[in-house]
Parts: C-alpha cells; sequence; structure tokens
C-alpha cells in the first residue's frame, strides 16, 4: 500500500502538506502544489487509510445497524432509505441481519459490531428482542436508537410509526363507506405482543358501535401466504353474512388477497373493499389500486439518524428521547360504497 510518507518524498514534500491536500484539511496550498500532490497520488495508486484516520480522530463515520430481515419488500424499502439517511449524514452503514429468538447470536452480532469501532447502532426491534441488553448498552454510554416495536414504558431512545392511529384511520375509512361486516388479518402477531394496529382496529368499530364477529378476526396462525389465501377465502365462500370489506395486516397480504378474490369471480370494490397497510411502492401499481396506509420509511429512517447524530455529536450524556411518526391515509381504488 501507498503511504503519504512515499508521495512526500516523491515530492520532496513534508508528509503534512500530502496529507493535508489529500485529505482536504487544509485549503491554502497553492493551486500547484495541490496538483502535483493530487497527480502522484492517482499515478502511485494512493488509497486513504480509512481506519488509521478514525484512529486518530476517535470516529469511523461507521453506523453498525442491525435488522429483521432483507427478504420481504417492507425491509428491503426501509433498508434503503436508512442507507440514504446515513449517506446524507456523511456516515456509512455496516449490517448484519438478526438471528430472531437467538439472544446469545445477537448479543455477539452486537459485540462484534462495537468491535469494529462503530460510532452507534441502530437496532430494528420485535418482540424477541434483548431489552435488557439495549438498556446496558445505553448506560455504558454506546450511542443506540431503536426502531419497530416499542415496548410501553420504555426507557431508550427509540423511534416508531403510529400504527394505532394508522389502522383507526383505515377502519374509520371504511366505515364511512356504510361497511360493518370488516374481516382483519392480524395473525399470530396479535397474540405474540401488544398489537398496536388491532387497538385503532377496535377503536373505531367501538365509536361507530359496531361489533365485529371473532370469526372475521384472523387467528393465531403466522401470517404467512397459505394461511392469508384460506383465511380469504373462508371469509368470501359465505353468501348470507360475508365481510364487505378485507382488512390486510400488510399490502403484501393484500396482494394476496386480491389475487384469491379474482378467481372466486367477485369484483373489487364492487363486491368487496380490500386494504393494506404499508404502501410499498407496489401498491399503487396493483389492480386495482390498493388503498392502504402510508409509512413514510425516509422519514422513519432520517428522524432516526438525527436521533443518534445528537448522540454521537453531544459533548455530554443525553437524555433518552423518543419520536413517534405519523402515519398517513390514502385512498386508492380497492375500496368503495359497501355492497347493498
Amino acid at each position: 500500500m501507498v503511504t503519504l510518507k512515499q508521495i512526500a518524498r516523491e515530492l520532496n514534500l513534508g508528509v503534512s502538506t500530502v496529507s493535508s491536500v489529500l485529505h482536504g484539511d487544509n485549503p491554502h496550498y497553492n493551486a500547484q502544489t495541490r496538483q502535483r500532490v493530487r497527480e502522484a497520488a492517482e499515478r502511485m495508486g494512493y488509497r486513504p487509510n480509512h481506519l488509521a484516520r478514525a484512529m486518530v480522530r476517535g470516529k469511523t463515520h461507521t453506523i453498525g445497524v442491525m435488522g429483521l430481515t432483507t427478504h420481504d419488500t417492507v425491509s428491503g424499502e426501509r433498508l434503503h432509505a436508512l442507507s440514504d439517511a446515513l449517506d446524507n449524514a456523511g456516515y456509512k452503514m455496516l449490517y448484519v441481519s438478526r438471528t430472531i429468538g437467538d439472544l446469545a447470536v445477537e448479543r455477539k452480532h452486537l459485540d462484534d459490531l462495537l468491535d469494529r469501532q462503530v460510532d452507534g447502532l441502530l437496532i430494528q426491534t420485535d418482540l424477541y428482542g434483548d431489552p435488557d441488553h439495549y438498556a446496558s448498552l445505553w448506560q455504558r454510554g454506546v450511542p443506540l436508537v431503536l426502531s419497530g416495536l416499542a415496548p410501553d414504558r420504555s426507557t431508550l431512545p427509540w423511534v416508531w410509526l403510529d400504527n394505532t392511529s394508522g389502522l383507526y384511520d383505515l377502519t374509520r375509512h371504511l366505515l364511512e363507506l356504510g361497511h360493518r361486516r370488516i374481516a382483519y388479518t392480524p395473525g399470530q402477531a396479535a397474540h405474540l405482543y401488544p398489537h398496536h394496529r388491532i387497538e385503532g382496529f377496535h377503536r373505531a368499530l367501538r365509536e361507530a358501535g359496531v361489533e365485529s364477529q371473532p370469526r372475521w378476526i384472523m387467528d393465531d396462525r403466522p401470517s404467512i401466504r397459505d394461511n392469508i389465501v384460506q383465511f380469504t377465502r373462508d371469509m368470501l365462500q359465505s353468501t348470507s353474512d360475508r365481510p364487505t370489506a378485507l382488512m390486510y395486516n400488510n399490502d403484501e397480504q393484500a396482494f394476496a388477497g386480491l389475487q384469491v378474490i379474482m378467481q372466486m369471480g367477485l369484483h373489487v370494490p364492487r363486491d368487496v373493499s380490500v386494504t393494506g397497510f404499508g404502501d410499498l411502492t407496489l401498491s399503487k401499481l396493483a389492480c386495482p389500486a390498493l388503498t392502504t396506509v402510508t409509512q413514510p420509511a425516509a422519514e422513519l429512517a432520517r428522524s432516526g439518524v438525527e436521533l443518534l447524530m445528537e448522540q454521537i455529536l453531544a459533548k455530554q450524556a443525553m437524555p433518552c428521547r423518543q419520536i413517534m411518526i405519523p402515519t398517513r391515509l390514502t385512498v386508492r381504488n380497492s375500496t368503495g360504497p359497501a355492497p347493498a
């Protein structure tokens, strides 16, 4: 590897001069000197040693990110938004995927990130996370921000989406269209942890004086495609009291539901209205375009990064701060008046 000292010797200049020109630390050298140094660095194949500079400055400008998965569309879009937010802040991302339910592996992932001298941690959480370990890192002074499932009374820096209001607004939209038989697919998630979305669903129904039938709420089955398909068929096979609206817990479930409804010879929204949650890029391209709840991934990522930067740049311990990001109802063509 070509060093600054070798370039300085080649040009008969001081190492500090070469370093200042190449690292942009001092703009006061004349144009001829700057050009000579840069041309020599390119000719000799110089590459900056970011690790060495980080050791000197005490910062690597790298953030450790531990996510749930990169396999589904929602996680992929959020990861892309997070990468953009970090890039705008002048930081790079070092990503690891969690082994859900294995706390020992999760702790090892976080320790590995810290061993690589990341400046802070962004951790996506769920029921199977390790809040005690997150708290111990926070108490040790490690800058960190959590996102995702937000336990009640959390005392850690957290950014999350207002999913309760999101599903409340979506349910109210259907009620205002005259729907009273509304099915919903929270599935296993609602039985595993405090499911803030279903709280919004029940609140909207109570305010409208509408009673939901237990059979119209998907039980504790995992929300995999096969179960969503079967639930949709079960709901729509009856001709007497079948639901007039199907609310899916995310847009990908809604895509599966739309396909089943089409195969059954029913029309959306004339026979049954359909909603999703999340507003994926493809949702506006579905047929019909999907009514859903928009979760602003870019704002979620930006707020998380800003909260983390506050800690990294602070000269003293920061008080815990939490941010809730509002969601937005997005009405498209998959919902319409309830059939008579």
